[in-house]
C-alpha cells in the first residue's frame, strides 16, 4: 500500500510516542538478545562484540526522528507507519 504525504504526517502526529516507543523498545530487545548470546567460538565472540561496539556508537534517537516526515532532516527513502491493526511499525520506502 502506498500512502500520500497527508496520510503519512497525519498517521505520523496521531501515533507519534507509541512509534519512537516502539522503535526504542526493539533497539533494547535487540541489546538484550545480543547480551544473551554465549559461544565458545572465537569468530562469534569477535563478531558480538564488534556488534556491541555498534550499538554504543549508534545514536538510535536521532536515526528513529530522522524516520518522522516533519523532521527537518528526514530521511529520504524511509519512513515510519503506524500500524493500528497489529500494533507495530513499518519501515516503509517513498513511493516515487
Amino acid at each position: 500500500m502506498h500512502h500520500t504525504i497527508k496520510e503519512i504526517i497525519e498517521n505520523q502526529e496521531n501515533f507519534k510516542e507509541k512509534i519512537s516507543n516502539y522503535l526504542l523498545n526493539s533497539v533494547k530487545e535487540a541489546r538484550e538478545l545480543l547480551e544473551k548470546i554465549e559461544s565458545e567460538d572465537k569468530y562469534i565472540i569477535s563478531e558480538k562484540g564488534k556488534l556491541k561496539q555498534k550499538f554504543k556508537k549508534t545514536k538510535h534517537k536521532i536515526i528513529i526522528d530522522k524516520l518522522f516526515f516533519m523532521h527537518s532532516n528526514r530521511n529520504e527513502k524511509f519512513y515510519a507507519w503506524w500500524n493500528e491493526y497489529n500494533e507495530e511499525v513499518n519501515i516503509l520506502k517513498y513511493d516515487r
